[in-house]
């Protein structure tokens, strides 16, 4: 029996999400501007998928509704600004585990009540997997941050992106995914040139605008707009419980990535993290 498709989009979304999160901690590693790199990372994002939908789909966005793309965008925009300041302050290996798990953990609940989803014991069983999972990255966090500032935005971030994960599921009702993905993106960019307008901060720094630095940019941007495309799909066609709760793929593909290509040390807390926390997350996909 092959795998089903809704599944297969998921795990290769998660994939490329996390070589796109593990090149953004590398830009954040050499000191690239965090807004800048919001800004061009949302529009390469945006025209990527615009171009990719007019050639490729024939797709045309003239009927695409503008408040569920505004109230997406916002959340975007706000999930971005905590997202890359989280960024800067420990090992990608440690805080987007962290991140994931606990926003698989609201979303999986929420969708149950909201989209009247099922769960059985099995399902149960993994929702425990995952929150010992994030109590043993959780405490690395403890360990290596000498006070806890950044539990409280980690724990902001979880509620603000597990609001807009449920609103995408709803919005895919009536609008087709790589629209949706694509008006998102489009509005986030506009969002984020407007806060970085009334915070008088430099637009795109000058640093960003060489060859290199624009390259590694947007090669992250076409590994999230693949993910962004391919998530999106996999909603229209899947359960919110069961495709948000493969999220812990991703922690584990972005430790792997962290640790080979970002040379970060893992310890044993985290190995075992990650371990329970997949092993959750098969149980509740089942």
């Amino acid at each position: 029996m092959g795998i089903e498709p809704w599944l297969l989009f998921t795990i290769l979304s998660y994939l490329s999400y996390a070589i796109s999160t593990s090149i953004d901690k590398y830009m954040m590693n050499i000191k690239y501007d965090l807004e800048s790199v919001a800004i061009l990372k949302n529009f390469f994002d945006c025209l990527i998928l615009f171009i990719f939908s007019v050639l490729v789909l024939t797709s045309s966005f003239d009927n695409i509704p503008f408040v569920p793309v505004l109230i997406l965008g916002i959340i975007s925009a706000v999930s971005w600004i905590y997202y890359y300041k989280i960024l800067k302050t420990n090992a990608v290996g440690t805080i987007i585990p962290y991140y994931f798990s606990g926003e698989t953990l609201v979303v999986f609940l929420s969708s149950l009540i909201l989209f009247k989803e099922t769960a059985t014991l099995t399902n149960g069983i993994g929702v425990v997997m995952i929150i010992l999972g994030i109590f043993l990255l959780s405490k690395k966090i403890e360990r290596k941050t000498k006070n806890l500032q950044v539990i409280p935005s980690l724990l902001l971030l979880i509620v603000i992106s597990a609001i807009g994960s449920l609103l995408i599921k709803i919005f895919l009702a009536d609008i087709e995914p790589i629209k949706l993905a694509t008006g998102v993106y489009g509005m986030t960019t506009i969002l984020l040139v407007a806060y970085t307008v009334l915070t008088k901060k430099r637009l795109i720094e000058n640093s960003l605008y060489k060859r290199e630095a624009l390259g590694k940019i947007f090669v992250s941007a076409v590994f999230g707009a693949i993910g962004t495309g391919l998530i999106y799909t996999a909603l229209s066609i899947g359960t919110a419980s069961k495709v948000y709760a493969l999220s812990g793929s991703q922690s584990a593909f972005i430790v792997v990535i962290a640790a080979m290509a970002l040379k970060e040390k893992v310890n044993k807390y985290q190995l075992l993290g990650v371990a329970l926390a997949a092993i959750g997350v098969y149980l509740i996909s089942t």
